[in-house]
């Protein structure tokens, strides 16, 4: 019997792929799995994750990185004759964009065996409204999927309709991580499309997978170098002010020097998949004491590998580390233009992260974390996160399962 087809649209690179990946790895037994990255630096992104590419690499049929020169005309024309104000300008625009999105194109420019190719199901991370979208919306059975392990929180402070903002629905069904978020996401969209499946990349068995993918590097007892991952963001290459700049300049400052006093520590560095700018590099080269290597690997690898993990503020990276058991320490923020005006993140708010006010609090934190990894304040931590997340085994076998009978509903 021939396979059905799924295609996976990837925009920003390695982080869309990494909870959705134990799902199509089940699929891809009775699935042509085909992939479609919007841009090069998406696909270079996922390469640059040792462990996310080479399963991803595994299960792959054929796939497409979207360049800026492919259909070069059709952009072309598009630029200039919706620069002139016109009446039919959105019209025009409209009708470029679908032929630069025709999946039709794609498939024969680009995809092997592409004689009569349809999709089944294609995936496409929540958030993003794309043209490759709007082309296929309504005609194919799309599945939106968060790209991260994060929940919606209602507090005093904080008001969740603006963190949903206008939420627009181009696909078919939406999962959720949580199954509390149903209520708040139901507001603005059907809830027949909403569904609760959990977190496939929790499972254990794809846990196992990923940390045993090449060398898993195990905690060595006999090496007393204490181990500290940093999730790192580097946002230089936003528009910033000479302020923010500064501000920025200062934060790692902070952290690199609490770090470098720390005795027989090595500092594992992991870049954000997008927010990556390399301008730290250049602060790291003041501290010479400082003993440090930046590692691409897959994240939960890392934490598991690592014995602190420091998440930046309000990133969901700060989970990884609980996963894996590791006390796991949130950084303050120095950019309300970026964070917003809080307090605290919605990790530190509910008990899941302990959150370094300054640097001088992070010390203390880090100092307590090596000296007593069974303190009070760790045990409270995971079993906060015990409570909220409850990882449960096969998220992804019910994930699967939701999506046929979801699938079969579509006419």
């Amino acid at each position: 019997m021939n396979k059905k087809n799924i295609l996976i649209i990837i925009y920003r690179g390695s982080a869309e792929l990494d909870w959705i990946l134990p799902v199509l790895y089940k699929f891809s037994s009775e699935y042509n799995i085909f992939t479609l990255f919007n841009n090069e630096k998406a696909y270079e992104s996922l390469k640059k994750n040792d462990q996310l590419y080479k399963i991803w690499k595994s299960i792959n049929f054929s796939f497409y990185v979207h360049s800026k020169y492919d259909f070069l005309l059709y952009k072309l024309l598009r630029k200039i004759l919706t620069t002139i104000k016109w009446k039919f300008a959105d019209k025009i625009n409209e009708f470029f964009s679908n032929k630069i999105h025709d999946l039709k194109n794609v498939n024969n420019k680009f995809f092997k065996n592409n004689k009569n190719l349809n999709f089944d199901i294609v995936f496409s991370e929540w958030g993003v409204h794309s043209g490759w979208l709007n082309c296929i919306k309504n005609k194919l059975f799309i599945v939106h999927y968060p790209s991260a392990p994060r929940f919606l929180i209602n507090r005093k402070d904080r008001n969740i309709k603006k963190d949903l903002g206008k939420p627009r629905l181009d696909g078919n069904l939406l999962l959720l991580s949580f199954l509390k978020d149903k209520k708040s996401w139901s507001n603005a969209i059907n809830e027949k499309k909403i569904k609760y499946c959990g977190i496939p990349k929790y499972d254990d068995w794809w846990i196992n997978k990923i940390i045993n993918l090449n060398k898993f590097k195990k905690k060595n007892i006999n090496d007393k170098k204490i181990k500290i991952l940093l999730s790192l963001n580097s946002l230089y290459d936003q528009k910033l002010s000479q302020d923010e700049i500064l501000k920025f300049d200062q934060q790692f400052n902070q952290i690199f020097s609490v770090i470098e006093k720390l005795e027989k520590v090595k500092l594992i560095i992991k870049p954000h998949p997008v927010k990556n700018h390399p301008k730290y590099l250049k602060i790291l080269e003041n501290f010479k004491h400082l003993n440090w290597e930046i590692r691409n690997e897959n994240l939960t690898k890392l934490s598991f590998e690592s014995d602190i993990m420091l998440s930046w503020y309000n990133s969901a990276a700060i989970i990884e580390g609980l996963v894996a058991k590791i006390p796991s320490i949130e950084l303050w923020h120095v950019s309300k233009r970026f964070y917003g005006n809080y307090n605290s993140s919605v990790f530190s708010h509910s008990g899941l992260s302990v959150l370094a006010k300054d640097h001088l609090n992070l010390e203390r934190l880090i100092t307590t974390a090596i000296k007593t990894k069974n303190a009070k304040i760790w045990k409270k931590q995971f079993k906060k996160f015990d409570s909220i997340y409850g990882i449960k085994k096969n998220k992804s076998e019910y994930t699967i399962n939701l999506i046929k009978k979801e699938r079969k509903k579509f006419l």
